[in-house]
């Protein structure tokens, strides 16, 4: 059993947790591949051609580009982010691949918004990052797929009806982290998913920092006491919390928290509007929250491994 991971190009929280599993699956001995796709994917409409054409000279930019700047980082360290770095090498060692090879050994794995199956496998995952786009669309998955939601908040149970979820996360705390423990003011804004919300204000008395890259994103939650998040489902809310700043997520009108999370979860060091009440939640569980983060790699291990023994039961010769 082998796995190849298609995974869209831009450095999110996705393409992240894609990483994610790729490095945990070659941690535990098995073929695990990375395939990038141009944009977010095969879309529906799109010719299989033009997917393919723009996959493969995607991979291949990127695999050349990523060869600069491992033999020539001297050329480049002044360029480079730590964004950057991590849009090469987001969570570590993983293998990646130009042209992907596909036997019947192969499990692949899709995120939500990949539509169809361009790779024509016979064995396919469909990992529900985020709310499934295509819930009205029969033609964008087999019928014979295995559904994982990332989160139950996320699933689809007309397609995952008894929830099978893999829930996996990365933290660099050396990258993530509270420099700042005198005194704070001021507030600054994520908006990011959230842009079509009709409730965002006309005028914000602080910066929105959606496009800043993660060294200045780092400064301003360790400049600023809050940090309010019109984007509901961000894991920026738990960076900003491990700096030291209070992520107060605004909820849509007529929304309460509990319309965001899914049964049993707990938002720790996280506020939902300020209220004195959830302001003072957010600041006595932080601690909570950086203790969960560092238990992480356990718990990814443990959700692999589960994930892996789902597998071989779904497709037991």
């Amino acid at each position: 059993m082998k796995f190849l991971i298609l995974s869209p190009r831009p450095v999110a929280g996705g393409a992240v947790v894609l990483h994610v599993l790729c490095r945990e699956l070659l941690r535990l001995g098995y073929d695990a591949r990375i395939l990038y796709s141009p944009n977010e994917g095969r879309m529906a409409g799109e010719s299989m051609a033009s997917f393919w054409k723009e996959c493969f000279f995607y991979n291949l930019k990127d695999f050349a580009g990523c060869l600069i700047y491992l033999t020539s980082k001297s050329l480049t360290r002044g360029h480079i982010t730590i964004f950057e770095k991590h849009f090469h090498n987001p969570v570590g060692h993983y293998k990646r691949c130009i042209i992907p090879r596909i036997n019947k050994d192969t499990i692949v794995i899709y995120p939500d918004i990949i539509w169809g199956n361009p790779l024509k496998a016979k064995k396919v995952v469909r990992w529900l990052l985020y709310f499934n786009r295509f819930s009205k669309d029969t033609e964008a998955y087999g019928a014979n797929d295995l559904f994982f939601c990332y989160r139950e908040v996320f699933n689809d149970y007309h397609l995952n009806p008894t929830g099978r979820s893999l829930c996996l996360q990365n933290f660099d705390f050396n990258v993530y982290k509270q420099t700042n423990f005198g005194d704070r003011s001021g507030c600054c804004y994520i908006i990011r998913k959230g842009k079509n919300r009709q409730d965002l204000p006309e005028h914000f008395d602080g910066p929105i920092i959606d496009s800043w890259n993660e060294r200045q994103k780092v400064k301003a939650f360790n400049k600023y006491k809050y940090c309010y998040c019109y984007d509901t489902q961000t894991f920026y809310t738990v960076v900003a919390a491990a700096c030291g700043c209070i992520p107060i997520v605004v909820p849509e009108p007529g929304k309460t928290k509990e319309n965001y999370l899914g049964k049993g979860e707990l938002p720790l060091g996280v506020a939902y509007d300020k209220t004195e009440e959830e302001i003072t939640y957010a600041v006595q569980t932080r601690d909570r929250c950086i203790q969960q983060l560092k238990n992480f790699d356990q718990w990814n291990k443990d959700a692999v491994e589960a994930f892996i023994n789902i597998c071989q039961q779904y497709w037991e010769d």
